[in-house]
């Protein structure tokens, strides 16, 4: 989302029910805002959506239309059952209440560990 700053994207996300977004890619911020302020998340499983660790996106909220799940079907859904549908994004948003400056810095120091264990190995085996 562009053009808007951060109070008018708190005020959107508040007034929101639903958001979109298709082949997400790493840890994308807009979805990841929206259900932190209760909204829910339709989604394909393109990309970064598949993986629970980061997404745990309730799988009947992935639009599949070859299997009868449009965009127009889910929405239907969650607007018909909000509350229910709202709560199903419990475990994302406590995966991503979570993390703060500890976390990220623990996982960025993990991160440079495997690199540099996998330099060392690389190292290992070019020596032989």
């Amino acid at each position: 989302m562009k053009g808007f700053n951060q109070s008018q994207l708190i005020d959107f996300y508040e007034r929101a029910k639903i958001i979109a977004a298709f082949c997400m890619r790493g840890s994308e911020r807009t979805p990841i805002e929206a259900v932190l302020r209760g909204v829910v998340l339709i989604t394909n499983s393109c990309q970064s959506a598949e993986d629970e660790r980061d997404f745990p996106v309730p799988k009947n909220n992935f639009v599949h239309p070859s299997m009868g799940n449009t965009i127009e079907t889910i929405t239907e859904r969650v607007l018909n059952n909000f509350s229910s549908e709202q709560a199903k994004y419990g475990k994302m948003r406590a995966l991503y209440l979570k993390v703060g400056s500890e976390t990220l810095a623990a996982d960025t120091r993990c991160f440079i560990e495997a690199v540099e264990t996998s330099e060392s190995n690389l190292e290992k085996v070019s020596q032989v």
